[in-house]
């Protein structure tokens, strides 16, 4: 209830607002690449791997969302601590470095679908295509800043939201179709291994990415704002991607990001139990850095 007050409190329109950001990034990592990733890795469980990647992000967002609160306050004081500040300095750069591989990556798949149609194979046309996006981008960014930028997630977002409306629809009716005719078959599920299947769905962190952008808003919304904006943003991405749902050097580096977060928040978690389990999740996203197996 005390949670439902500050939300109404914020002001829904204002956190939709924030939450274009997040959201826009997520849909920017996964759209294209996570149903297919899920389907060969689990075949007809990749329902359940799609609830299970959600469900790990929801709580890796947990330590993104606790560091707000407490980090971004201290160090606003400059009481965060030698350590401390070493940990976020070094989360800058690997997010820096995270987001140069990932945003290439998408550029990328993006210029090899549209090329595709036009000049199959042609890897030239490719590269042009791919490097004359990321142009247009860092245009829009020096010449109009983040409202240039704001607008074209805005785009870009209500360009997604209409593909996955459209296709969710059609894959509903061709569903029921055959569920009234001769019924759904379900892919073979893959002959891998636990470790083996785990160490892949590691592997594709990169696809929920994006919810942890609000840390780099606050000159835009406040600390609360950014908090429900995530948390909407996760929320939503997740109910998509589990509605009939390569990239493990850019997973990785998330992961470490992700690892170097939930670190900070086991150092300024008040509780045994968020100490723990902030501890838990910074050795399942290191042992991802090390150990996610590549799934193209």
């Amino acid at each position: 209830m005390r949670a439902l007050d500050e939300f109404r409190e914020i002001g829904p329109r204002r956190v939709l607002t924030a939450s274009v950001t997040p959201l826009a990034s997520i849909f920017g990592s996964g759209f294209l690449i996570i149903v297919p990733v899920l389907e060969r890795t689990l075949g007809g469980l990749a329902v359940v791997g799609a609830i299970g990647v959600s469900a790990v992000a929801w709580v890796i967002g947990t330590a993104i969302r606790h560091n707000i609160k407490a980090i971004e306050p201290l160090a606003a004081k400059h009481e965060l601590g030698e350590g401390n500040e070493r940990l976020e300095r070094l989360s800058d750069i690997v997010i820096a470095v995270a987001y140069v591989v990932s945003v290439a990556l998408y550029l990328r798949i993006m210029a090899e679908y549209l090329v595709d149609y036009v000049a199959p194979g042609s890897s030239t046309a490719t590269s042009v295509v791919a490097a004359a996006s990321m142009a247009i981008i860092v245009l829009v960014g020096v010449t109009r800043g983040f409202t240039g930028l704001d607008l074209t997630e805005r785009i870009a977002l209500a360009t997604v939201l209409v593909i996955t409306t459209v296709l969710g629809a059609a894959y509903l009716f061709e569903s029921g179709g055959r569920l009234l005719g001769d019924g759904i078959d379900l892919p073979p599920v893959p002959d891998a291994g636990i470790g083996t299947t785990l160490l892949m769905l590691g592997g594709i962190v990169i696809t929920v990415q994006g919810f942890e952008t609000v840390r780099y808003l606050a000159d835009e919304y406040d600390a609360p704002t950014r908090i429900w904006a995530s948390r909407i943003a996760q929320a939503t991405a997740a109910s998509i991607y589990v509605g009939f749902t390569i990239v493990a050097l850019a997973s990785r580096a998330f992961a470490a990001y992700y690892c170097l977060q939930c670190v900070l928040a086991v150092r300024t978690a008040s509780s045994v139990r968020g100490r723990v389990g902030f501890g838990a999740l910074a050795a399942v996203m290191a042992l991802i850095t090390l150990f996610a197996e590549p799934v193209g």
